[in-house]
């Protein structure tokens, strides 16, 4: 799909944006899960992307810095990382998903028993 956005000031000048695609398929990175067990000591993401771009992961703790991060280049659609807890202090953090179209957030919460 195509479009294209026009602006009328109230002053009269009219101007015209460039044209915009935009695709109604469902993003690659949409399916995002996160496996967090009470009392066990793992995390398990699972997440699919596009074999042929690069994916960015980054976990992020709730002031807002990366404290980890991790690139997925491979040429496989599902990937899995392995998040262990004791190495986060408890507290809730994000988990951020990127690649050159799109980016996809799910929180997480650590807690040491």
């Amino acid at each position: 799909m195509y479009y294209r956005l026009s602006q009328r000031d109230f002053d009269g000048k009219t101007e015209v944006l460039s044209t915009i695609y935009s695709s109604c398929n469902r993003p690659e990175l949409d399916d995002i899960f996160i496996i967090n067990k009470p009392g066990e000591n793992n995390i398990i993401v699972k997440f699919r992307s596009n074999a042929n771009e690069s994916t960015l992961l980054y976990v992020i703790d709730n002031q807002g810095r990366a404290v980890s991060k991790k690139e997925f280049n491979s040429g496989s659609t599902e990937h899995e990382l392995l998040i262990h807890k004791d190495e986060y202090a408890a507290g809730i953090y994000n988990i951020v998903i990127s690649n050159s179209s799109n980016i996809f957030t799910k929180q997480f919460v650590v807690t040491h028993q």
